[in-house]
């Protein structure tokens, strides 16, 4: 694909937080009604909207950055996040145990998990991709 067939694409911050918001809902929802979900999806819903929560967030406080530079570093936020599950650190476990801190830390460190962080960078950018733009956005 050459440069003149990527198109600029400007992002609208209010449709930004509102997508982050929206799916801020959609994730604490997944988590009340885990039993009416598939079994694959009774917690890693969840984990796939977190991820693609932040993917919105950072596509909201960058909004020049490419798609690919968004997802890289919504990535590179969710591997760092899950890495500071294996950390003992006294403050960190005590927010961890707080119910704000679980929604955002979690506690244990998974596989899993990275690969549910995957799939919802891949939704917060196909989202981007074909709903919001139907091109993708290159800096």
């Amino acid at each position: 694909m050459t440069d003149s067939q990527w198109s600029f694409v400007t992002r609208s911050r209010p449709v930004y937080l509102m997508l982050a918001l929206i799916t801020v809902g959609l994730g604490l929802t997944s988590r009340k009604f885990a039993n009416h979900l598939p079994a694959i999806l009774h917690k890693n819903a969840g984990d796939i909207l977190w991820a693609t929560m932040v993917f919105f967030l950072v596509a909201l406080l960058l909004p020049t950055l490419s798609t690919l530079r968004v997802a890289v570093i919504t990535g590179a936020f969710s591997l760092a996040i899950e890495c500071l599950k294996l950390a003992k650190i006294g403050w960190l476990v005590a927010f961890r145990n707080h119910p704000i801190g679980h929604l955002i830390f979690g506690s244990v460190f998974s596989y899993t998990n990275l690969l549910c962080y995957a799939v919802g960078i891949l939704l917060g950018a196909a989202t981007e991709w074909r709903i919001l733009s139907g091109k993708p956005i290159k800096r």
